[in-house]
């Protein structure tokens, strides 16, 4: 065989092993799950290091993981920008500069669809010929931490847990990769953020003297009950009823309570949700208004009870008297009212069907009459 065509096989098989190399470790091995070290910053730029970064100079390279949700594991909420951080530890030594390489994908490997945005000034996006998108440093960083934002993107791909896999790397300044100290695989397992309760409504409407709310939910994660809290300003809110929650499910739930003795004007309306463990969350504030006479009796029609509801302007000592539609007086009795709000329970349990008028009198209250129906 010619010695020119020698030649030319040598070199030709030493630049593909180059480029096999360069290329393999331009993208860096941790593009690729379980592999050992990054491809560094160097410390030149556009210098590319390999698994020479191994010396440790600045003892055993660690990467802290933190994002805007919550510690580990609960970092993972599908289709929403979520803010990581990524701090590179060097146990000793000073190093001048920092990298690394992250990328992510479900429980068996399988690549996402991530969109990054707000990249740190130290961060950059790549993506490999096959595809596969991930992040790494953008030159030689004299910072640390490294910043992001992530979006995992609707796929059939997302499950309840998600893999981040990085590699760091320190470097000094000596202009050559000696010294330098790379890292191990880092790899983080992310759970699914689950919000302990998914509220997707929350109404009040007026039903006459009452007030009744409703609300749904699309999920729930360890619900223990819902409190229903009243405020007749606002600020300062009362639990009027407990409701159980439904503990945890994926299937959409429906809740709703009849408020009977709701105070004329606006009445506002809020949830406290509790969980089993007694954390606990609010939702926002409903109003509904009531716009009742100074006398009122419910429910209508009346069983066995009535509540007769009056609002007095001051204290005062006052005369109750129903009659019937033929003008005959059935029941007389004294009342004791308060500024304000008074609820008055009346038995007619011996009380014939029909209708019949309520009136309460009083120096300062005047005469208010109600008309109302027994069954």
């Amino acid at each position: 065989m010619k010695l020119k065509t020698i030649y030319s096989i040598f070199f030709s098989l030493l630049g593909f092993a180059l480029i096999g190399l360069f290329s393999g470790y331009s993208f860096g091995p941790a593009a690729t799950v379980g592999m050992g070290y990054t491809g560094a910053p160097g410390d030149v730029q556009g210098t590319t290091c390999g698994t020479c970064h191994n010396a440790n100079a600045f003892g055993i390279i660690s990467v802290d993981l933190v994002s805007n949700i919550g510690t580990l594991p609960y970092e993972f909420l599908p289709e929403f920008d979520v803010r990581m951080d990524i701090t590179i530890n060097a146990s000793s030594g000073s190093p001048s500069g920092y990298g690394f390489q992250l990328f992510i994908t479900n429980s068996v490997g399988v690549p996402l669809d991530i969109a990054y945005s707000n990249l740190g000034a130290n961060v950059k996006q790549t993506t490999l010929p096959n595809g596969r998108t991930y992040l790494e440093h953008n030159g030689i960083s004299a910072n640390n931490v490294f910043s992001f934002d992530y979006n995992i993107l609707p796929s059939t791909n997302i499950d309840q847990i998600v893999k981040v896999y990085v590699a760091a790397v320190a470097v000094d300044a000596n202009g050559f990769n000696s010294g330098d100290s790379g890292s191990n695989s880092f790899e983080f397992n992310l759970l699914r953020f689950q919000l302990p309760v998914e509220l997707t409504n929350f109404e009040a409407s007026s039903q006459g003297t009452s007030v009744q709310l409703d609300w749904t939910t699309e999920t729930e994660q360890d619900n223990d009950y819902f409190a229903i809290e009243h405020s007749i300003d606002g600020i300062n809110f009362t639990n009027i009823k407990t409701i159980e929650g439904a503990g945890t499910t994926d299937e959409r739930q429906a809740y709703t309570y009849t408020h009977m003795n709701p105070v004329s004007g606006e009445n506002y309306y809020r949830l406290r949700q509790v969980d089993f463990d007694g954390k606990e969350s609010f939702s926002e504030v409903v109003v509904a208004k009531i716009e009742r006479k100074s006398i009122t009796a419910f429910p209508q029609p009346a069983a066995e009870h009535a509540t007769i509801y009056v609002n007095a302007d001051v204290n005062e000592s006052a005369t109750l008297q129903v009659h019937d539609f033929m003008g005959r007086m059935i029941h007389t009795e004294n009342v004791n009212l308060v500024s304000g709000e008074n609820l008055i329970d009346m038995n007619c349990s011996q009380w014939a069907s029909g209708h019949y008028v309520i009136s309460i009198s009083g120096a300062q209250l005047g005469e208010e009459v109600a008309r109302f129906t027994v069954r």
